[in-house]
């Protein structure tokens, strides 16, 4: 993916107190967008690709992203800093849970010594999502944003399956990073299944998805799948998820906001999470 800079000639650097500011940090870029909040329309969006295989150079490199970009050093009426992480699991809502968060996330994964463990709830659903995230990057979006919410990238998913639940539909939400994906698969308000899968190629994400609606006995032609991330229309993997269900699209733009028609350049569903605010 390459560099991505679009802005709206409505923006007014000397205006962000009015305006909300969302940040997606992960190995392979950094992105944001600016909301005007009065308005609600997103005039500013950026992507900065990069590929690191360790996590402990994440910090560094936002602050680089931030030098570089005076509007970043803005004062915003919010921010929220969307961490992509597959180390993320979810529990439900149980008084005589006694597990820590940190043990609940480090049953599933090889949790790094520096890191920490953050929460979102999914009300509806009756659960809370946890997830693993480095101490230090936290630390260093606070010392920039003092007031900053920081959170899992699959935030803005949930709400979108959360606004979607309809009757007793079972539906799909698909959601594609490198290197690894998460399914969530809800039947109304019913929550089927959660979880995140390592891959190598397209053909393993369909084994995956497949294997779980076998597990679950439900099938394909009653599911409606949604797809956002890293996924292009017509791909192997879109080609071959058509092949096994009917029901197939491309999570885009919320449409309770107004874009910059300078977004038109942005795969709306390979960004959702970030052009999507949560708060």
């Amino acid at each position: 993916m390459h560099e991505l800079i679009c802005t709206d000639e409505t923006f007014d650097p000397n205006f962000t107190i009015e305006y909300k500011l969302s940040i997606q940090v992960g190995l392979d870029g950094f992105s944001f967008s600016i909301l005007d909040d009065i308005r609600k329309k997103f005039v500013v969006f950026r992507h900065f690709p990069y590929n690191f295989k360790n996590q402990s150079f994440l910090a560094r490199k936002a602050n680089e992203v931030i030098q570089k970009n005076d509007i970043l050093q803005k004062t915003y009426k919010s921010v929220t800093i969307l961490y992509v992480t597959p180390q993320c699991t979810i529990t439900p809502k149980l008084p005589c849970f006694t597990n820590s968060p940190d043990e609940l996330v480090k049953l599933n994964y090889n949790v790094a010594a520096n890191n920490e463990t953050g929460a979102f709830d999914v009300v509806p659903l009756g659960g809370t999502v946890f997830f693993s995230y480095p101490e230090k990057l936290k630390a260093f979006f606070l010392s920039i944003y003092p007031e900053c919410t920081f959170t899992h990238q699959l935030e803005p998913v949930f709400n979108q399956v959360i606004k979607k639940i309809e009757g007793k539909v079972v539906q799909a939400y698909i959601t594609i990073n490198n290197k690894y994906f998460n399914l969530i698969v809800t039947k109304g308000n019913r929550l089927l299944f959660f979880n995140s899968f390592n891959y190598q190629n397209g053909h393993d994400i369909i084994y995956f998805i497949v294997t779980a609606f076998k597990t679950l006995q439900l099938k394909s032609d009653d599911v409606h799948v949604h797809l956002n991330g890293l996924v292009a229309e017509h791909s192997d993997v879109h080609q071959l998820l058509k092949k096994y269900f009917h029901k197939v699209n491309f999570i885009g733009f919320n449409t309770d906001y107004h874009y910059s028609y300078t977004f038109e350049s942005v795969p709306k569903h390979q960004f959702f999470s970030v052009i999507n605010p949560i708060g």
